[in-house]
């Protein structure tokens, strides 16, 4: 379902991607104060809320579908939206305020319908991660205009495209893989078996769950 904001009803399963990290970080803190937690996993939730800390939000959108309804304001004022969706019809979807080129900029980094995308030990699928990663550390470089403003990455539920790719994404900026986890199961219709599937492929950790 579409949450809503001040400006009107957001894309299904929209959110600030560090903003959530962040808050799921810091209710495992509250949870292990004063508990008998491993130290190890003490330092660890220190190291994660260090590395969010240093992650502005704002910078990185998540979400569905856009339709016409969706301008900008409403959506987090992205400079950079990626289609992840096999088709690429923006210009029949997106508000028109999306559409302005001077202050937005669109990719389409289509995955084929025909892909398992959480198979990510498939090359084909791996190929396609890639040129997502890589279109995303172009935009971050310094050179890029928008390198302070947000990046919006879609498909059609938000879900399992931008899942995967996010959590690609994720694992390279150095999230621990159980807070990815955690991440991706605020997506209405997620599946804990799915997300597993997909980090293991990415990290190669065997066939086992992510705690």
């Amino acid at each position: 379902m579409s949450r809503k904001s001040d400006l009107g009803p957001l894309p299904m399963n929209w959110r600030d991607v560090f903003q959530s990290l962040f808050n799921l970080q810091q209710s495992i803190n509250e949870k292990q104060q004063g508990s008998d937690e491993s130290s190890s996993r003490s330092d660890l939730s220190k190291k994660q809320t260090n590395l969010l800390s240093s992650l502005s939000c704002g910078r990185l959108i998540r979400c569905g579908q856009l339709c016409t309804h969706h301008n900008r304001d409403i959506i987090g004022n992205p400079a950079v939206i990626i289609n992840l969706r096999y088709s690429n019809d923006a210009e029949e979807a997106y508000h028109p305020s999306l559409l302005d080129d001077e202050n937005v900029t669109l990719y389409h980094i289509p995955a084929e319908n025909s892909l398992e995308k959480y198979n990510t030990g498939n090359r084909a699928v791996a190929k396609w991660i890639a040129s997502g990663l890589r279109t995303i550390q172009n935009l971050s470089s310094s050179r890029h205009p928008n390198t302070t403003t947000p990046i919006l990455i879609h498909c059609r539920s938000g879900r399992d495209r931008t899942g995967v790719l996010i959590a690609a994404l994720l694992l390279a900026l150095g999230i621990d893989a159980s807070l990815i986890k955690s991440e991706f199961l605020l997506s209405t219709g997620s599946e804990e078996r799915y997300i597993d599937q997909a980090i293991q492929g990415l990290i190669g950790v065997g066939n086992h769950n992510i705690t």
